[in-house]
């Protein structure tokens, strides 16, 4: 056999390789929960934060009661509780892993039932994982600031940034940091308070920035001060925004 052939042959080994591979993966059944009369399955098992999941509950026989608790971490603490209706012996719950109700890392989906010998439960483990974009507002009071500075005279000037955080279910993030910083030429030190600032229920951080305009200046200037804001909160990527502000300095004679 030439070499090209031998070739040609380990190529269709190999493509036959994956193929199979491929196969047996489409056919595998997905993982579900068994327990005494209840199959639990929650699809998919990786949850995006203020995504949705499936949890399908199976019944052999109807039970006298049956609930689905959604319990989190190891300690499993109570999240959410539903009261199912098993009579047709197949109920489906959707959840949404919303911020502030779940968080990221483990959760349970748990059945509870009783079959008239008491309560057992069957346990379907499923995770959080990160979520999308955060979406970031910023604006600033006043954009321009008009100065009239005295030869030896030291002159502070200051405006208020407002930053808004939202997720990508478009509700406000609370407990967002946000970190401000002045990336723009200067004329004198400038200074944000609070560094970092943290949103509050409305998703609203205020950060106060502040400009000391020198003694020592001796010519009006038109300043334009760029502000790079970084925004992160758990369970989320590092977002970006910017704004301006604009100083106008006006030296007067002396």
């Amino acid at each position: 056999m030439s070499p090209r052939e031998l070739l040609r042959d380990k190529v269709f080994l190999i493509a036959l390789a994956i193929n199979l591979t491929l196969v047996l993966i489409i056919l595998l059944p997905p993982v579900i929960s068994r327990g005494p009369g209840v199959d639990v399955q929650v699809e998919p098992k990786n949850v995006p934060l203020n995504g949705n999941a499936t949890i399908l509950i199976r019944f052999d026989r109807v039970p006298r009661s049956a609930r689905l608790e959604i319990l989190q971490g190891v300690d499993l603490k109570p999240v959410q509780t539903f009261q199912l209706s098993p009579e047709a012996g197949e109920t489906t719950v959707t959840i949404v892993a919303e911020e502030g109700l779940y968080s990221v890392g483990l959760h349970v989906a748990r059945v509870v039932t009783d079959f008239g010998g008491g309560e057992i439960h069957v346990d379907a483990p499923f995770s959080v994982v990160h979520g999308g974009e955060l979406s970031v507002t910023a604006r600033v009071a006043p954009e321009e600031i008009q100065v009239r500075s005295q030869v030896n005279e030291t002159v502070n000037v200051s405006a208020t940034i407002y930053v808004e955080v939202k997720n990508e279910l478009g509700k406000p993030v609370e407990g967002a940091l946000v970190w401000v910083s002045s990336i723009g030429e200067q004329v004198g030190m400038v200074s944000m308070s609070p560094d970092p600032a943290k949103t509050g229920p409305d998703g609203l951080a205020v950060i106060e920035w502040t400009m000391m305009i020198p003694s020592n200046l001796t010519e009006s200037r038109n300043l334009t001060d760029p502000i790079s804001i970084l925004v992160g909160a758990p369970g989320h990527p590092v977002s970006e925004a910017s704004v301006e502000i604009k100083v106008r300095i006006e030296q007067a004679q002396s």
